[in-house]
């Protein structure tokens, strides 16, 4: 048995799979029936277990690795074909993605403002959705140069614009319509082991006001940063949004605007919708912490003091903040050499009474009374330190209306008049470092929320500025309070977090004035963050233990044992090793007749079995699986019954968009680079970025993507086919995301047989298969050239390619693998249609005379273009261009320069078309043959030089000499490269004339091989189909913007042509019977019938109740 074969047989079933879940150490990442994970993490690298196959796994961030997947896995996860031949390392995965990000050097210099942030927050983004490691990595990696593009400045930005920028939902979004069903909704998170949930209303983000439903940016950044400072394991976070509605008049007219288009609630109804989203998640996920983010003032302290004592919960804003700016204030006692317990005799004076001034208030007053014994007297004397400055001046006993949580630091009026602060405080709204220094001078500790670069204060000092940022506290509060076990976050906790970070800083920085740590250090100064908050909830004894460490371990622990505890909990990004599990359950999914069934096998293996009619389409997938899929995801445009049937409830904005409106969404991307031609197209930028544009929303949701194709097909045809696609496979290999298509390469030799069953759909009607050796005349392109196969199905509307690896073989080894390959897919799919394309010449010729009368498969290299195709349809216009019906054709002249292989396929097809119409005879075939004159480099190929090196296709047109002579073309024919000419003689070329309208037609009429018949009938019908007047001006292909119609004529007429030649077998209900009785219109209608149009099927979940009932009796039978 070879490894290979021993590899795919590592199934592991249901019940093996429970007993490994309850095996101490091991990393299990389970689903049951409906695709819930479960997640059981402890110490130890073990295999993580899966029930997913194939495709499935690489649709889902949290297991892709992409082309990381070692072979063994590729075997055991039935990914062998799915991925290209090379494996590679993960950090050769981060090389080919950190070139995207070098493309744009500019930081965001100018602020959340730079197109380079958003553009490089897309690009991360799009990482974040299809490989989960490999993003975490790289942010890790490089936190000092992106923490500014996932959190601030640049995820202000990003929450302003977050209504264009969705694309694949992040998240759960609770809205004030979902009230009563919160309870419900958070099963439909697949992870049964949250820690981690950052939650905002949006009424507040960053100082940038209401942005309602699109704040979620700020809780998807805020754990980003969980992951990468903390370590907190990715899979077990949640950014959560309350849609309680919007104040912001803009966005309630916005019609694309993703949230509820109401105004907000308030009051009591407000309180409703937080109360239940809060008993809703502790019901579900008992020791989550709960971190509130960007709510508005008025709330903020409200809730804060709501839930603070009965759940795992802070404010970010209140307390977070305070205690970054407490350790400012603390580092900057340390900054005069002076020690932090003198901190209680500072003066202070605060510019602001907002929630984020009144919490730092709140937190230095603590402080400061902790330093002097925490009595009632040493509260009031701290008290007594603070000035409190608003835009009404300075905040007095007198005043009214002032905020409750202000009120206990108003001064007497006598003391304002002393210190003469009658008037408000005026400030600027942006204070920059510049500003501060060149009024202070050396005197002044800047910290800011943001960066900004260090002043050159011009006698030899640097004025540092200090990022005063919340990231250096609050995921360590995060992760002291898991690993603690804390029931409540403290007081004393985020005030020993605070001090910690206040004394992080050596003695040497702090005399500099650097008083906050570089990003770069984050995850240490988390993990001294988090061992202080540990230390401190065991001091107040609230700590009870986290998983294996229960209280009183933790209990015994030092200072250092409780460092190497938090770093040995820390999360890394490491691609595990995984194993699947298998599912009986989604075997029995495909048992319901009459409806569109998309369910899986065991393996999670889907089959499609279409019937007339608008049935639902039956999933057996739920949840994130469905959104992650994209031959299912339809985004936005789930309906609200959809969404409760699927488990989808929560994951998805409230505001249900149409088809419409998300194409009009998607649009706003492509409006935004100019269709521009240089030169030939193809080197072309803008023409490259929308190919990434397109192919990414194939990525994501496949009916959409050809719903925009098809609405523009003539702006687009060109962009994911000729000519953009000849770049495309040029850099195939850096452009390469997500795998599309399969790949055999010459390693797969003697497995080709069981590769074809990992591809996920029972029926393929259509395969494009290249070699990748002759590209479009770019050469040989090897494994790149798959991009040629993808842009010719994209008219075909499948996938599925073949390619070899690195070396190329050559003869019967060669032969062999093609051989190979043709066995095994007519055997999984003995109705398929194979398409051969860009094979180099000696390769072409001979595998089309090899396969055509066993296979149906055709050559669109010679067949199409070069015999039957475009080319042949436009002799046949040009005589009609003269005024002359198509049958003079054979009275035609041809002179062909150049003897290549699509130059002889023109001559064979003309000549036989010619033959064709003079009575298919000898006479006839001879008659034909002496219209044509074939000129190569050396002149006219006569019959003197046919008996030398000629190509023997080229042998029957050679001339008598006198004729050579006669003629006078003894010289060689010197033409320019046709690749510069051949788009203006060609009318562009355009080849997807009638591959996909012959695939068609083939399918449709049940043909066993595609004949030449077939082939001509389909060019003389491409001929005819333009108008008298449009070929009388020299037209003579119809607009692209016609082709669906155009599709239907040649289908039409290869149709009939197979019926003609008795070759018809017919397609599903339509037998080859019925299909010889249909007349011209008959046909049409059929075709009309057939052909797929993107709209969103209804989609229902199927579960059979009583699968589990029988696995119950089944296992007490085992027990008894």
């Amino acid at each position: 048995m070879t490894m290979g074969n021993f590899s795919r047989q590592m199934r592991i079933s249901s019940a093996l799979a429970r007993r490994l879940r309850s095996r101490p150490g091991t990393v299990a990442a389970a689903a049951n029936a409906g695709g819930v994970r479960s997640f059981t993490t402890t110490e130890g690298h073990r295999p993580t277990i899966v029930h997913k196959r194939s495709l499935d796994i690489l649709h889902d961030p949290w297991f892709n690795k992409g082309t990381a997947f070692s072979m063994t896995e590729r075997d055991r996860l039935d990914l062998r074909g799915l991925l290209p031949p090379n494996v590679m390392s993960s950090e050769q995965q981060i090389e080919r993605f950190m070139a995207d990000l070098k493309r744009l050097q500019l930081s965001a210099r100018d602020g959340p403002s730079d197109p380079y942030s958003l553009a490089k927050w897309r690009i991360l983004n799009r990482l974040h959705d299809r490989n989960e490691t490999m993003y975490y990595k790289v942010l890790i990696d490089n936190i000092e140069e992106y923490a500014p593009i996932v959190y601030t400045p640049t995820v202000g930005l990003v929450c302003q614009k977050y209504s264009g920028l969705f694309r694949r939902p992040r998240g759960m979004y609770f809205s004030a319509a979902d009230r009563g069903e919160m309870m419900s909704m958070v099963y439909n998170w697949p992870a049964d082991q949250v820690d981690m949930i950052v939650v905002t209303d949006g009424s507040r983000i960053l100082g940038l006001g209401d942005l309602g439903v699109q704040g979620i940016g700020i809780s998807i950044g805020k754990l980003d940063l969980y992951v990468a400072a903390a370590g907190i394991n990715p899979q077990r976070v949640l950014p959560v949004m309350i849609d309680v509605g919007t104040n912001n008049e803009e966005l309630l007219k916005d019609p694309l605007y993703l949230g509820l288009q109401e105004h907000r609630l308030d009051g009591e109804e407000y309180l409703a919708v937080i109360d239940e989203f809060m008993e809703a998640v502790f019901t579900r996920w008992p020791h989550v912490i709960v971190q509130f983010e960007d709510f508005q003032s008025k709330w903020a302290f409200k809730l804060l003091q709501r839930y603070r004592n009965n759940y795992r919960m802070f404010n970010d804003d209140v307390q977070g903040t305070a205690g970054v700016a407490l350790a400012g204030l603390l580092g900057a006692v340390r900054a005069q050499g002076r020690p932090m317990i003198d901190f209680p005799k500072m003066k202070i004076v605060v510019a602001g009474a907002g929630s984020a001034g009144i919490g730092v208030l709140n937190a230095a007053r603590k402080t400061m009374a902790r330093m002097l014994g925490d009595t009632d007297i040493a509260f009031e004397s701290a008290r007594s330190q603070f000035w409190v400055v608003d835009a009404n001046g300075l905040i007095t006993e007198a005043r009214e209306n002032i905020d409750p949580d202000a009120r206990p630091f108003a001064r007497k009026v006598k003391e304002t008049e002393r210190q003469g602060l009658t008037e408000g405080s005026h400030l600027a709204d942006v204070c920059t470092p510049e500003e501060a220094f060149s009024i202070v001078g050396d005197n002044i500790i800047f910290g800011s929320g943001s960066p900004f670069n260090n002043v050159d204060l011009g006698n030899g000092h640097i004025g540092h500025c200090n990022q005063a940022n919340n990231m250096f506290l609050f995921p360590g509060i995060g992760l002291g309070t898991l690993l603690s076990g804390s029931k409540i976050v403290s007081d004393g906790m985020l005030q020993a977090a605070a001090e910690c970070l206040a004394a992080y800083m050596t003695e040497e920085e702090v005399l500099q004035g650097i008083i906050y740590p570089s990003i770069s250090r984050i995850r240490d100064i988390t993990k001294e963050v988090a061992a202080a908050v540990i230390t401190e909830a065991i001091e107040e004894d609230l700590a009870e233990g986290y998983r294996e460490m229960d209280a009183r371990e933790l209990h015994k622990l030092d200072q250092d044992e409780i460092r190497t505890y938090v770093l040995n909990n820390m999360w890394s990004p490491e691609y595990p090793t995984l194993m699947r599990i298998s599912s009986a359950l989604a075997r029995r999914l495909l048992s319901r007749p009459g409806t569109v069934a998309a369910a899986a096998n065991a393996g999670g293996a889907r089959s499609f079995i279409t019937t007339e009619g608008h049935r639902p389409t039956i999933v057996h997938k739920r949840s994130l699986d469905i959104l992650h899929d994209p031959w299912f995801n339809k985004g936005t445009a789930f309906s609200m019954t959809e969404r409760d049937r699927l488990g989808l409830r929560g994951f998805l904005p409230s505001n249900v968009m149409s088809f419409e409106q998300q194409i009009a969404r998607f649009m706003t991307d492509m409006t935004r680079l100019p269709l521009r031609r240089v030169g030939d197209g193809i080197s072309d930028p803008y023409s490259l970025a929308k190919w990434c544009i397109l192919n990414r929303l194939h990525d994501r949701n496949e009916t959409m993507y050809y719903k925009v194709l098809i609405d523009n097909i003539k702006e687009y045809a060109p962009i994911v086919y000729t000519p953009t696609v000849a770049r495309v496979c040029q850099k195939y290999s850096s452009l390469l995301r997500r795998p599309r298509g399969m790949y055999f390469s010459a390693a797969d030799r003697g497995e080709m047989m069981s590769m074809v069953y990992n591809w996920p759909t029972d029926q393929v009607d259509m395969i494009v298969v290249t070699d990748g050796s002759r590209i479009m005349g770019a050469g040989d392109l090897g494994v790149q050239g798959i991009g040629i196969a993808i842009g010719k199905l994209d008219l075909y509307v499948a996938a599925a390619g073949i390619n070899p690896q690195r070396r190329r073989l050559d003869r019967e080894e060669y032969l062999a693998v093609i051989d190979e390959f043709m066995e095994a897919v007519f055997t999984r799919w003995p109705r398929v249609i194979v398409q051969f394309e860009d094979f180099q010449r000696r390769w072409a010729f001979k595998l089309l005379q090899r396969y055509k009368n066993n296979y149906r498969m055709f050559s669109d290299d010679h067949q199409e273009i070069a015999s039957v195709g475009v080319a042949l349809a436009g002799l046949l216009g040009a005589v009609r261009a003269q005024g002359r019906p198509m049958i003079d054709f054979p009275k035609m002249k041809i002179v062909v320069a150049g003897a290549r292989g699509d130059r002889i396929c023109i001559l064979d097809a003309a000549r036989k078309t010619m033959a064709r119409m003079l009575g298919d005879t000898d006479i006839a075939f001879e008659s034909a043959r002496r219209q044509f004159w074939v000129v190569d480099d050396d002149g006219l190929i006569t019959e003197a030089r046919a008996r030398e090196n000629i190509d023997p296709d080229a042998r029957p047109f050679a001339r008598k000499v006198k004729e050579t002579e006669r003629q006078g073309l003894t010289e060689g024919s010197h033409l320019a490269d046709v690749r510069k000419c051949s788009k203006g003689l060609a009318n562009d070329n355009l080849r997807h004339w009638l591959s996909p309208k012959i695939g068609l037609g083939t399918l449709l009429s049940g043909s066993k091989i595609v004949s030449d018949g077939m082939l001509q009938a389909a060019a003389e019908c491409l001929a005819a189909y333009t108008t008298e007047e449009e070929v009388l001006q020299g037209i003579i292909y119809p607009s692209i913007s016609r082709i669906r119609d155009v599709s239907k004529e040649v289908a039409a007429a290869v149709i009939t042509e197979a019926i003609e030649e008795d070759l018809a077998e017919g397609y599903r209900e339509m037998d080859a019977r019925e299909l010889h009785k249909l007349d011209q219109d008959e046909i049409r209608t059929y075709i009309l019938n057939n052909m797929w149009s993107p709209e969103y099927p209804t989609l229902k979940l199927y579960i059979f109740i009583f699968h589990f009932y029988f696995i119950f009796l089944y296992e007490q039978c085992q027990i008894l």
